[in-house]
């Protein structure tokens, strides 16, 4: 963020002006350092006095802020910047008043807290044209959702808008289909663009779906991309495996086309979470798909790591919920922190392991990445959670601010549970009440903690009794 204050300082003592263009890029960029609702506001101010092209920008940045934020009721409020003849909001789109955890499994909301921020649209001379990223930044958002009536609804405004359909859009609804379990027309969109590679479409043939239905997309200029393979693998991955995986490399590569860090991603995310593999199975899995660490990215940095500490957090708590050990009880933790090289992975390091990381920390490292929200929230988990040092955890979440970066729900969450073990659940409370004040969106994940530490609680309190 730093970096970026002074570049606009140099730019505003060479004679440019800040502009809308200037408001579209900041808003763009600011994705990966949160919610921040002056950024949103400078950039409504910033519309009346844009061309079309960056009006476009600047609403598609402030949707996908709100998407990220969890914030639905601004999805829908910058959705009125556009053009209703051309995007609306589909009426089958239902936010609610819940916290939600898997879409379709709500909680219902009564009284709490709520944020006091509010953003006002400003009057616009004209509404804002919708471009295919528009489509795609909802599309996206509605295959998280598994809300296949409001994609539908979606395409059929995008064609109505005249707005041409291209690989991002696609990539998009193979993610809605394969989240709905429609995979066979996931696979037919896949297919429509191999019809110069004889091989993949052969590989696709392999897959045993039922005949897709005719839809009223008919994709002309589809050409194979590694946006839509990766869209490909992430749903052959999650309904059939690494057999499903490696069908997916086996078309993307009669496909021709090349693998990039996101499908590595993808891989060793599944290697963490479902087969539960070693951490240094993961990283030489790593190694041997992208032949080097010159080009790992933080991304796949967070799942070797997330390895590494949920494996350590495994070994010093005992887990259910009324396993809770007294803070006295905890064992030493093997990984260290400090803040003598926070970055890129936020001052954690390890005694095991650190062969195989040091080649990974030191590409990031010459490229100058820094720790970034998921690395700090792995921070904080590993200091109030696993440690159970709170002021070490609100030490870093400060420092986290202090660096321009904006808490999410993962970094309350943390602070939450580590309060929730300690058995301060007051604090805990507080520190939920302290994130719906900011604009947080409160999941299942949360009143869980709550619900685990008054378990927890009550039976301790019982067991005293008897």
């Amino acid at each position: 963020l730093q970096a970026a204050v002074t570049a606009l300082h140099r730019m505003q003592e060479a004679g440019y002006s800040i502009d809308a263009t200037t408001q579209a890029a900041v808003a763009s960029a600011y994705r990966a350092l949160g919610s921040d609702i002056l950024v949103q506001r400078q950039s409504l101010d910033a519309l009346p006095s844009a061309d079309s092209l960056t009006s476009t920008l600047i609403a598609n940045a402030l949707m996908q802020l709100a998407i990220d934020a969890g914030d639905a009721e601004n999805v829908i409020l910058f959705t009125h910047l556009f053009d209703p003849g051309r995007l609306q909001i589909p009426h089958t789109f239902r936010p609610g008043r819940t916290i939600t955890g898997i879409v379709g499994k709500a909680v219902p909301l009564h009284s709490r807290p709520q944020p006091s921020n509010r953003l006002r649209l400003p009057s616009l001379v004209r509404p804002i044209a919708p471009d295919a990223a528009s489509f795609t930044i909802l599309l996206n958002y509605m295959a998280q959702r598994q809300d296949i009536l409001s994609a539908s609804s979606l395409v059929e405004q995008m064609l109505f808008a005249g707005v041409e359909p291209d690989n991002r859009v696609a990539a998009a609804l193979i993610r809605v289909y394969f989240s709905v379990g429609d995979y066979a027309a996931a696979v037919h969109i896949y297919s429509q663009a191999c019809h110069n590679h004889p091989s993949a479409s052969v590989s696709l043939s392999r897959i045993a779906f039922l005949p897709a239905v005719p839809r009223s997309l008919i994709w002309t200029n589809l050409r194979p991309t590694v946006e839509l393979g990766n869209a490909l693998a992430r749903g052959l991955l999650d309904i059939g495996g690494l057999e499903g995986f490696r069908l997916a490399l086996e078309i993307m590569q009669a496909s021709d086309i090349v693998l990039n860090s996101d499908t590595i991603f993808i891989i060793i995310s599944y290697l963490e979470s479902v087969e539960h593999q070693p951490p240094g199975d993961i990283i030489r899995t790593l190694r041997y798909i992208s032949d080097s660490f010159d080009h790992t990215t933080l991304k796949q940095l967070h799942v070797i790591l997330r390895s590494i500490l949920r494996r350590e957090r495994q070994s010093i708590t005992r887990s259910g919920w009324n396993a809770t050990p007294p803070p006295s009880s905890r064992k030493s933790s093997k990984v260290t922190a400090g803040d003598k090289v926070f970055d890129p992975a936020a001052g954690i390091e390890f005694e095991k392991h650190r062969s195989l990381l040091k080649p990974i920390l030191q590409s990031l490292a010459s490229r100058g990445v820094r720790s970034d929200r998921p690395m700090v929230h792995l921070r904080m988990q590993h200091e109030g959670v696993t440690k159970g040092d709170l002021n070490e955890a609100r030490r870093i979440f400060q420092l986290m601010l202090d660096r321009g970066m904006y808490p999410n729900k993962y970094h309350y969450a943390a602070l939450m549970e580590g309060h929730a073990l300690a058995g301060d659940l007051p604090a805990a409370q507080s520190v939920l009440d302290a994130a719906i004040k900011a604009g947080v969106q409160p999941t299942v994940v949360h009143y869980t903690i709550l619900v685990n530490g008054y378990a927890v609680f009550f039976a301790f309190s019982i067991s005293d009794f008897l």
